[in-house]
């Protein structure tokens, strides 16, 4: 399902890592939107199609600092652990699914099985204060002194990344964060492009964010944290990918 304003006749194609969290909070609370299933290929959107007659909009961003921020996403979602559901029993339906994966890349965890070794990896323990060291959490999703800082890692992460870039191919993704943006704004059947009206840059965000809204008579809120999307430092070295395999992303 997508953000459809149906009072402005706008929709919004959300691309995975490209300003999707951000453009469906705008979407759903300063223009109205609701959430509507549609076919894969957007039919509805097509001329003759239900919504022919909607602008469409969606965001782009640059391929290689999304394919980074892919990376990390199914490296943290997918790692092993998360094959178990949290002390009070939510994301049992996650946990049934990273066990339900046959991940194809099992090698990007070698020596890395607990949350706590992923963590040290980025953010080791003796760069950790004192008064923060005993709240070092062993498991996911419990926000600590270690989430909002850079990376620290000494080139093992961004090693690991290296092993990926050259073996995955591109076009076999198990999780939608790893889907190609071109590939999201075409039919699976025919190839053919789908019809959107324009494609903004996720580097100026909140610029076009507040142009767009504008158009409707609204503004967006000041100072509100949801418009900065799910921002999380890099946990590899970016600075140690090597030339290669940046030209291999982009290829």
């Amino acid at each position: 399902s997508i953000p459809f304003s149906l009072k402005h006749k706008l929709v919004f194609i959300m691309i995975a890592k490209s300003g999707s969290s951000t453009g469906r909070w705008v979407m759903n609370n300063v223009l109205d939107a609701e959430e509507i299933k549609v076919h894969k290929d957007l039919q509805e959107l097509s001329p003759g199609g239900k919504y022919e007659d909607f602008s469409v909009i969606t965001f782009a961003r640059d391929p290689l600092t999304r394919f980074y921020s892919s990376y990390d996403e199914v490296f943290y979602r997918y790692g092993p652990w998360m094959r178990k559901p949290g002390k009070d029993g939510r994301y049992g339906s996650w946990a049934n699914h990273v066990n339900g994966v046959d991940h194809p890349h099992q090698y990007i965890y070698e020596n890395m099985t607990t949350f706590q070794e992923f963590q040290d990896a980025f953010c080791p323990p003796d760069i950790i204060p004192e008064e923060y060291k005993l709240k070092r959490p062993a498991a996911p999703r419990a926000p600590n002194w270690c989430s909002d800082q850079p990376t620290r890692e000494n080139g093992t992460l961004a090693a690991t990344f290296e092993r990926f870039v050259f073996t995955y191919d591109g076009v076999s993704p198990w999780d939608v964060h790893l889907h190609l943006q071109v590939p999201m704004l075409s039919s699976h059947v025919t190839g053919h492009p789908v019809r959107v009206n324009e494609v903004f840059s996720t580097e100026m965000s909140t610029k076009h964010w507040e142009d767009i809204v504008s158009r409707y008579g609204q503004t967006l809120p000041e100072d509100d944290d949801s418009l900065n999307g799910r921002a999380i430092p890099r946990r590899f070295n970016t600075k140690l990918v090597s030339i290669e395999a940046k030209r291999r992303i982009c290829q």
